[in-house]
């Protein structure tokens, strides 16, 4: 959190607590509690949350998000980060 802050991004806490450490080092905090009595807490309403605040977000940032993913397709490609279809051997067995 301490990077991005200083590389001036808004922190954006998703948390069950207001008083969780996410929350106290964030600059803006979503709480979503799951009071399940369970061993198994439910990620439902955190997810939905996150997935919400992503449409959101792209939606009014598409040429920013554009120009992003541009510029990392071409770090990708520079180190090989991932292999393109052209590079690929269909006819290759895999090997596990």
């Amino acid at each position: 959190m301490q990077f991005v802050k200083s590389q001036g991004a808004t922190v954006i806490a998703i948390t069950d607590s207001p008083e969780s450490p996410l929350a106290l080092n964030a600059d803006l905090s979503i709480i979503a509690r799951s009071d399940m009595a369970s061993f198994v807490d439910s990620l439902v309403a955190p997810l939905s949350v996150i997935n919400a605040l992503i449409v959101a977000i792209g939606m009014r940032r598409k040429e920013e998000i554009y120009n992003t993913f541009e510029t990392l397709e071409k770090i990708w490609d520079e180190y090989q980060v991932y292999e393109k279809y052209e590079n690929v051997d269909y006819n290759k067995k895999a090997d596990y």
